[in-house]
This record gives structure tokens, C-alpha cells and sequence, in this order.
């Protein structure tokens, strides 16, 4: 003799009830999902196919939202590494927005939502930031550069005892550093620091 099927909890009575319940019991949900699973093994007896049409939406809604966790604990890290760059920076424009941008896409890890948009302007503009970081900080090395070298051909014994100068010196004048630096900014930039150059060398700098 089979024994009779457990009665079915109130709040699985109907798609309204078990809507209701998710929504005003998050804590139960974990319980929920072991509840649906009897289901599926049929062990309440009186359950409408439109209740485990729910019942199968649900467990399927729980899954993907696990996996959007999992997915979060991988991203968290790289959201993190590009937030501690954007605070160095916090006077950019471009820094502002980004920094939008990724806090609106760690909501959206926490939650679980779909970032998928997000991220690509997030990784353009990224992109965008660092170039524009780079160009900022190899123009700033050639300034120096051309400054120190100057400043050597004025005066040999200028950085006698700086050893970090005349190697900077040093790389400057064999052209390599100076040509990867030009090469890497804009044309109207590397026409400003020609001219730079040009008057450090003539002592009008």
C-alpha cells in the first residue's frame, strides 16, 4: 500500500500564493527550492501542471542565479583592481565616468543581473583611460628627460653623484627613448615637445 502524499504547504497552492511567498520570504527560498524538487520526484500529491510549470521557471531562475554569483566571485577581484587605479586619479573626466560604470556593474555582480553591455563600454573605456594615462606619463618622462640632458651639456659634473640621471640621461641620447616616446603621442604633442627640446638645447629654457 502506497502511503498517502503529504498535503501541499499553503503558500504552494497557487502561482499567486508561491509569487507572494518569494517575495515576502527571501530567507526561504533555499527551503523553497527543496520543497520544488519534491515536487519533481512527485511526492505531493495534488500539484496543477501550471504550479510545476512555476515550480520548474523557479528552479531554473535559482540556477542561473547561482551561476551569476559564481561569475561575480571572479569579477569582484578585476572590479576592484580597476577601482583602486580610477581613485588615483580622481580629477579625470574619464575617471568620473568609469568610476560610474563600475560601481553600477558591481550592483549588478551583487545582484546577479546580466552586465554584459557594461562591461564592454567598461573595457572601451578603459582602454581609452589608459592610453590617455600613458601618453600623460611618457610626456612628463620626456620633459624630464630633456631637461636633464640640458642641463648635463651646460654642465658635465651636473649629476656626478646621480647615478638615476645619467642613466636617464644616457637612454635619452641614444635615441630610444626619445623615439618610442615621440612615436607614442599625438602629432601636435610631439611637435610641443620638439620645440621644447629645441629651446632646452638653445638655453632659452
Amino acid at each position: 500500500m502506497n502511503p498517502e502524499p503529504d498535503p501541499l504547504p499553503p503558500h504552494l497552492a497557487s502561482p499567486e500564493a508561491f509569487a507572494r511567498w518569494c517575495r515576502e520570504n527571501p530567507e526561504g527560498v533555499r527551503q523553497m527550492e527543496m520543497n520544488a524538487r519534491r515536487m519533481e520526484l512527485g511526492e505531493f500529491g495534488d500539484v496543477t501542471p501550471e504550479m510545476q510549470a512555476n515550480i520548474t521557471k523557479f528552479l531554473a531562475a535559482q540556477k542561473q542565479l547561482r551561476e551569476a554569483k559564481t561569475m561575480s566571485a571572479e569579477f569582484l577581484p578585476v572590479i576592484a583592481v580597476i577601482r583602486e587605479t580610477l581613485a588615483k586619479n580622481p580629477a579625470s573626466v574619464p575617471s568620473a565616468h568609469l568610476a560610474e560604470l563600475v560601481a553600477g556593474i558591481e550592483q549588478k555582480l551583487k545582484r546577479g543581473e546580466p552586465f554584459a553591455e557594461e562591461w564592454a563600454e567598461l573595457r572601451l573605456q578603459f582602454e581609452a583611460f589608459q592610453g590617455e594615462l600613458m601618453g600623460s606619463i611618457w610626456k612628463r618622462t620626456a620633459i624630464i628627460a630633456m631637461s636633464a640632458d640640458a642641463h648635463e651639456r651646460r654642465d658635465p659634473q651636473k649629476f656626478a653623484h646621480d647615478a638615476n640621471a645619467q642613466a636617464l640621461v644616457k637612454e635619452w641620447r641614444s635615441g630610444g627613448m626619445r623615439e618610442r616616446i615621440f612615436g607614442s603621442l599625438p602629432l601636435a604633442e610631439r611637435r610641443e615637445l620638439e620645440e621644447q627640446e629645441r629651446r632646452w638645447q638653445a638655453g632659452e629654457l
